[in-house]
């Protein structure tokens, strides 16, 4: 009889919503946001990140971060077949940013 190894747990990070092995948390003050008209809250605290956005974080590199979200976000909704318009992409790299934005401020990162 074959020996079976557990699976390795699989997260999400919460900046680019990746599947991976291996996440670093952050720890922040609880969020919320406001989107149109509907308010948005993020009531943990611990936020995941695979260790590519880590490091984007670590090195302040939050355009980095935040196009690295987009990126994967678009090539997600093209790969279930949705076609998002200029608008939607618009939005979405506009959330994106301010939801990154806030992140910074919980966590005492301004540079």
């Amino acid at each position: 009889m074959e020996s079976q190894t557990a699976p390795e747990p699989i997260f999400l990070c919460d900046f680019c919503n990746d599947s991976v092995i291996q996440i670093r948390t952050f720890e922040v003050v609880p969020l919320s946001m406001k989107v149109r008209e509907t308010v948005v809250y993020f009531c943990d605290s611990r936020w995941a990140a695979c260790p590519i956005c880590a490091q984007m974080i670590d090195e302040n590199r939050w355009d980095d971060l935040t196009g690295r979200s987009y990126d994967l976000w678009l090539k997600a909704e093209i790969q279930r077949g949705a076609n998002p318009g200029f608008a939607s992409r618009q939005f979405m790299k506009m959330h994106v940013a301010q939801l990154h934005q806030l992140f910074r401020e919980a966590c005492g990162r301004t540079a």
